[in-house]
């Protein structure tokens, strides 16, 4: 469902707002020395999977291959098949991970987006290590860091998500209201500037806090740190 279209954010010149990022030169250079090692010899990531000599990396016991949607320009990761946050979403199921790397388009245009249960989204910095039937695979180490912050919109929340490492700019996490369970969610390590508005930096009554949690299993909220909320008005 789309959200009321914002106005643009007024005296500002943080890092953290404006438009969809611009892959820069500089960005490619620190991207290069990692483009060279990656594609040497170790584990690389393509078409949602982490390939390891170019076979699928499996979960133990399970056998079964690792998902792992990551987000990135293809300037830098050629291997990634999403170049934004709100296609990888809407292509991905109950527990998969979602990676977010350099030059992705982070944009939410305003939408509420669902994410799946039990998803974890994460950023590339933030990602785990992974273990494989071909051993121990550290994902921070295959996708270079987004620079830009996750913009401009709502994230619904299924239940049993993790959601690491990120930046938000005017963005809200609200827990799903559907029927049903909604376990407890975790986020963690991220910097949250503003919440969702229509009217960033003004008054609106459609304006929503950053995190909208309630009725849910619970939430383990640790270790973010919070910038000007959006204020709602009443009138």
């Amino acid at each position: 469902m789309p959200l009321p279209q914002p106005s643009h954010h007024r005296g500002s010149s943080s890092p953290l707002i404006g438009a969809a990022m611009t892959l820069t030169a500089s960005t490619l250079l620190w991207a290069a020395p990692w483009l060279a090692a990656t594609a040497a010899s170790g584990p690389v990531l393509r078409d949602n999977r982490v390939l390891i000599a170019g076979r699928e990396a499996r979960q133990p016991g399970r056998g079964r291959p690792w998902v792992v949607r990551c987000v990135a320009a293809a300037a830098v990761a050629p291997g990634c098949r999403y170049r934004s946050l709100s296609a990888a979403l809407a292509a991905s199921g109950a527990g998969d991970l979602v990676v977010i790397g350099a030059g992705a388009d982070l944009d939410l245009k305003s939408a509420r987006l669902t994410v799946p249960r039990g998803l974890q989204l994460l950023a590339a910095r933030s990602a785990p290590t992974l273990f494989t039937t071909q051993g121990r695979i550290h994902l921070a180490n295959l996708l270079p860091p987004a620079v830009t912050p996750i913009r401009q919109g709502v994230l619904v929340l299924s239940g049993g998500e993790q959601v690491i490492g990120l930046r938000f700019s005017g963005v809200s996490l609200e827990l799903s209201q559907a029927p049903g369970p909604h376990p407890a969610v975790e986020i963690r390590g991220n910097h949250f500037l503003g919440s969702y508005s229509d009217n960033p930096g003004g008054l609106s009554p459609l304006a929503l806090p950053t995190l909208g949690l309630q009725g849910g299993e619970g939430a383990q909220v640790i270790g973010n740190r919070f910038e000007r909320p959006e204020v709602r008005s009443l009138e």
